[in-house]
């Protein structure tokens, strides 16, 4: 059984030829066997998708037999993502916003929309455990549409409670920017909350992109001609950093907080952040430094020509309780 799931690994994995391209890819097999992991159709299906997942963990592009030790650990992930699925709607997601600031005086200039969940027996549980899940099982394009939408209803009410709006960023998952209709959606959405579409800043990773590059770039020009701005987020954590900086409609380069952290010490961090900040402004792009903690940090970057930063060195993600006080006129 073994060299059968290997021979059929290595026939997908035979170069096929797609519009005049050549195409490789990277199968990812699960395996369950009648009648050892199951009598049915129905449980050998669902413990093959166990062992493909498996097989996903482990690194891709290899195969995996179901092993009934797997089922407690997917049978806890399955509880989550039903937990997940129930908290959209029923008000356990909330958005937290941390604020960017002018280096120079930090007044605020711009928020980003972080989103939290708080479950009802795990408590607050972090993005990172809850994010993958999202995006495993289909839910980020429903969470995804609740971010936008939230933020939207933030803005509204600030406005409407003679409040300044900031510019808001949000983070837009790849599944929605596979999304044909998700332009002509976004826009609909802002204009019905009766807001200008500068007021939302549309944030996008440069490791999401490689997934499927030329769907989200046309996506992505969508969006930038109908009026949002789009900020790469992490950059230069990615394979392909420069080419992106000449593809994409882009209004903001963020600098990854790695960089950040590690250029006091290091000097190969501290020439890539230097060289980061004069690429913006040969681009005439806005700039945003990450992951601020130490005020050597920021006085650093502000001397490179950097305008703006974000981090805990300045404020922590708020609740919009905390936040609206210092929206305050």
């Amino acid at each position: 059984m073994t060299q059968l799931a290997d021979l059929i690994k290595k026939t997908l994995q035979k170069p096929v030829i797609i519009d005049n391209k050549q195409v490789a890819l990277s199968p990812s097999i699960g395996i369950a066997l009648f009648p050892t992991d199951g009598f049915e159709a129905d449980v050998l299906l669902t413990n093959a998708q166990t062992a493909l997942n498996e097989a996903k963990n482990t690194g891709r592009d290899t195969f995996c037999f179901f092993d009934h030790k797997m089922s407690d650990e997917a049978r806890k992930l399955l509880n989550l993502e039903q937990a997940l699925r129930s908290a959209i709607g029923d008000g356990g997601l909330s958005l937290h916003y941390q604020p960017k600031v002018y280096l120079a005086n930090q007044e605020i200039c711009g928020l980003e929309a972080l989103i939290r969940w708080q479950h009802p027996k795990l408590g607050s549980l972090s993005p990172a455990i809850f994010i993958p899940l999202a995006e495993e099982s289909g839910l980020i394009i429903e969470i995804g549409a609740w971010v936008a939408e939230e933020a939207c209803r933030a803005l509204a009410r600030w406005r409407d409670a003679g409040l300044s709006l900031p510019r808001v960023a949000i983070n837009v998952a790849v599944q929605q920017l596979e999304q044909e209709e998700f332009p002509d959606w976004l826009e609909a959405l802002v204009l019905r909350y009766n807001l200008s579409l500068d007021n939302i800043e549309l944030e996008v990773t440069e490791t999401g992109l490689i997934h499927n590059e030329r769907g989200m770039l046309q996506t992505l020009n969508a969006l930038d001609k109908k009026g949002f701005r789009i900020a790469l987020d992490d950059f230069g954590t990615g394979y392909s950093s420069l080419s992106y900086l000449r593809k994409l409609p882009l209004s903001t380069l963020k600098i990854d907080r790695s960089f950040v952290m590690d250029m006091s010490y290091d000097n190969i961090s501290h020439s890539i952040v230097q060289t980061i900040i004069q690429l913006a402004q040969n681009l005439n792009l806005d700039l945003v430094a990450e992951g601020i903690e130490e005020e050597e940090q920021g006085q650093k970057l502000l001397a490179m020509g950097c305008q703006h930063a974000q981090g805990f060195l300045y404020y922590k993600p708020l609740p919009e309780s905390e936040l609206i006080k210092l929206l305050r006129p």
